[in-house]
């Protein structure tokens, strides 16, 4: 596929010219103007400099002698300029010494023509380090684009949209590299699985755009309350799951009831109504040991507290002691 996503259009294009010679300049742009390419002008290095300061030429021809700073020196200096790196430069001089060419190329000139020129051969080279230039940036378009794909792409694959946290698949990948971190450094991990109570009255008494929200500014707010280093995701409708790593029971328990309280502090407001909509939330905890085989065995261990904490009342952590304990 062709990266040329654009028509090469000479008046596009700006092209500086830096002589000290006026009757040199008025050639060229006469040459150039006649293609229809926008021309600046400037008579040195340094007035070049001023001018490059508000535009940005889309390519330079340069002088090779000039009395304040000679072509080499100007040249060297924009290529250092990031802003500038990847204008091309065409020295248009005088000079045939084998130094003097292979000076410019390695100050970063993209093309040297010799005086006497021929008018076609100028033009013919100006089009072709522009088109060059062209293909560059629709390339630098397309890569750009190309990352905004990828993250886009990986969003869907990782992210749950609605309420944008991890997906289910994607927890469960995170929770696998955790357990098999942890069965190699010997270090403990923990795992909570939450669920908000009754949430099928929600949906049934103010709809489903309403359990939407709620869902939303429950994981919202659960983000706000756990350590970057931590993973959650939604793992279900109105389900959850947290991972803590490098944790032990009494942080991991501390955690899940600051979880409780805050989600049960929660006011939510009802759309063209005084009420609010008041939360409970429902907390399995479980804690890595070497006696778990897979990290599937410690979800389970985790889902059996959460039925338990169901079970008991709700609102309230459970922390299952079994045979993997």
């Amino acid at each position: 596929m062709s990266v040329y996503t654009t028509l090469f259009e000479p008046h596009n294009f700006i092209i500086l010219v830096v002589d000290d010679c006026r009757h040199n300049l008025r050639l060229i742009q006469n040459i150039l103007e006649r293609v229809d390419y926008q021309t600046i002008i400037a008579t040195s290095a340094n007035q070049a400099l001023s001018r490059i300061k508000s535009i940005t030429p889309s390519l330079i021809i340069l002088d090779l002698m000039m009395p304040d700073v000679d072509g080499l020196e100007f040249c060297s200096y924009v290529k250092n300029q990031t802003r500038y790196q990847e204008v091309p430069i065409i020295f248009l001089a005088l000079s045939h010494q084998e130094s003097d060419i292979v000076s410019a190329f390695e100050k970063g000139a993209a093309d040297y023509i010799t005086k006497p020129y021929k008018h076609t051969e100028v033009l013919a080279r100006i089009k072709t380090h522009l088109q060059l230039k062209q293909a560059r940036d629709d390339l630098k378009v397309l890569l750009d684009k190309k990352e905004v794909l990828i993250t886009k792409l990986e969003q869907l694959v990782t992210i749950d949209s609605l309420t944008e946290v991890y997906n289910r698949r994607h927890i469960f990948f995170l929770g696998e590299g955790e357990f098999k971190k942890s069965e190699r450094y010997h270090k403990s991990f923990s795992l909570l699985i939450l669920d908000i109570d009754f949430f099928k009255n929600i949906n049934d008494d103010y709809g489903h755009p309403m359990g939407d929200k709620v869902l939303k500014i429950v994981a919202e707010t659960i983000k706000n309350l756990i350590r970057d280093v931590d993973y959650f995701g939604r793992i279900g409708g109105e389900e959850f799951m947290i991972i803590l790593p490098e944790t032990d029971f009494p942080y991991s328990h501390y955690v899940a009831q600051r979880v409780r309280n805050k989600i049960s502090n929660l006011a939510i407001d009802i759309p063209d109504s005084d009420a609010n909509i008041h939360l409970t939330i429902s907390l399995g905890l479980a804690v890595y040991n070497s006696k778990y085989d897979n990290f599937e065995q410690i979800v389970q261990q985790a889902d059996m507290a959460l039925y338990q904490a169901k079970k008991n009342g709700r609102n309230q952590v459970c922390y299952l002691f079994s045979h993997h304990s």
